[in-house]
This record gives structure tokens, C-alpha cells and sequence, in this order.
């Protein structure tokens, strides 16, 4: 995920090709209108409905990446017995 108003977005951006280059999977998400780290502000600053919105984002995709591990590990864990 990544903020469309931020220094390090062109870098995420080159990441995600190459991990797909590389055979991975990779999604990415541009926050339209956020500022780099706008997970980390008041919410007073950014606004509730936005900064629930963002957050609830990436909360939905670390438990994608998450359960993409564990099932990675499993099935390690299954080729190794």
C-alpha cells in the first residue's frame, strides 16, 4: 500500500515489478489523496471515515500476506514428512 502524495511511492512501485519479474505475487494499493505516512496520523489530521478506511486496507492485507505464509510453512512443514 502505498500514498499517491509520497517520496518513497515510485520505489514501491519498482519493488512490485520486481518481485513479479521474479515470480512472486505481488497487489499494490494506491491510497489516492494520502501523504506518506498517513497510517501513523491523528486522526483528527487526515479524518476518521479515511484514516478507518486506510487502515482497515492494510489490515486486510498483512492478514493475506500472513496467511499466505502460514500456509507456505504448511506446506513445508507436509513435503518434509
Amino acid at each position: 500500500m502505498v500514498a499517491e502524495v509520497d517520496a518513497l511511492r515510485d520505489h514501491a512501485f519498482a519493488m512490485a515489478i520486481r518481485i513479479l519479474r521474479l515470480g512472486g505475487r505481488c497487489k499494490v494499493i494506491m491510497m489516492k489523496d494520502f501523504i506518506h505516512g498517513f497510517n501513523s496520523m491523528d486522526t483528527n489530521i487526515v479524518g476518521i471515515a479515511e484514516f478507518r478506511r486506510a487502515t482497515n486496507h492494510t489490515i486486510e492485507h498483512f492478514r493475506t500476506l500472513f496467511n499466505h505464509i502460514k500456509w507456505m510453512q504448511e506446506e513445508s512443514d507436509f513435503a518434509r514428512s
